[in-house]
């Protein structure tokens, strides 16, 4: 019978807690019929379940008809059941949150097992918006067939900077494409420079 993972997995904790329930957590010798009556599962399935954790080093077989959880098994087990109650989770252990405003990262970070939220932003800074002017001024002072594209692709970019969450992957799809413009052009201009040296 094909199962889903979620129907696998659901085995696989069934197992689990049932050799953890019946030896109270301890590494005892569990007879793996005690598991058939706790689960209520058919012995092939268990069979599967038990091949699984045995290979993830949370259940041991001892013989035919015998099995043990191992403290890896346990430690999985009981960070399941601290999963399902989040009051359980936090019980002593440090909460920590750290929130940083009005910089170009923002971190914010809740208990020992939670997920940290991280934000950056790329505003406007003055650098930034200095390197764009003397790039701009250096098209416009020069000839290449592409000025006029390449100075469209710099007021983009200074348009984007300047909003309040510049989005940083047209950021780099701008900053590519004048790229590619002004390489062209240089190409171009060299291309004509070599045609008149006339080597």
């Amino acid at each position: 019978m094909n199962r889903t993972l979620a129907e696998k997995d659901a085995i696989r904790s069934s197992v689990l807690r049932a050799l953890y329930e019946v030896k109270d957590g301890g590494a005892d010798a569990c007879d793996i019929e005690d598991v058939v009556s706790r689960t209520a599962l058919p012995v092939v399935d268990i069979e599967t379940a038990i091949e699984f954790l045995s290979g993830a080093s949370m259940v041991e077989r001892l013989s035919e008809n015998f099995l043990a959880i191992t403290s890896a098994g346990v430690s999985h087990y009981e960070d399941q059941l601290r999963a399902k109650d989040p009051r359980e989770s936090t019980i002593g252990q440090s909460r920590v949150i750290q929130t940083f405003h009005h910089a170009n990262i923002g971190v914010v970070q809740t208990g020992a097992h939670s997920n940290a939220s991280v934000t950056q932003r790329f505003g406007a800074d003055r650098a930034t918006l200095s390197l764009l002017t003397e790039i701009r001024e250096r098209i416009a002072a020069g000839d290449a067939a592409d000025t006029a594209l390449a100075l469209k692709t710099t007021s983009l970019i200074e348009l984007e900077l300047r909003e309040r969450t510049p989005n940083s992957a047209t950021l780099q799809r701008l900053w590519r494409a004048l790229e590619s413009i002004l390489t062209g052009a240089a190409a171009n201009l060299l291309a004509a420079h070599l045609q008149n040296l006339e080597i």
